[in-house]
C-alpha cells in the first residue's frame, strides 16, 4: 500500500471539548464494561 506524504491535517483541540470527549468515552468504557488492561477480555484486531 502506497501513501503520499504530508497528505494529512493537524489542528489544535479545545481543552474543554477534549475533556467532554474524554468524559463520553470514560461513560461508554464503563457502560460496556470494558476494563483497561490485559484482563480486559476485549479485543478489537484492526488489519
Amino acid at each position: 500500500m502506497h501513501v503520499e506524504k504530508k497528505t494529512f491535517s493537524v489542528l489544535p483541540v479545545i481543552g474543554s471539548q477534549n475533556g467532554a470527549a474524554g468524559n463520553l468515552l470514560s461513560g461508554f468504557y464503563n457502560a460496556n464494561r470494558i476494563i483497561d488492561g490485559q484482563e480486559d477480555g476485549f479485543i478489537v484486531k484492526i488489519n
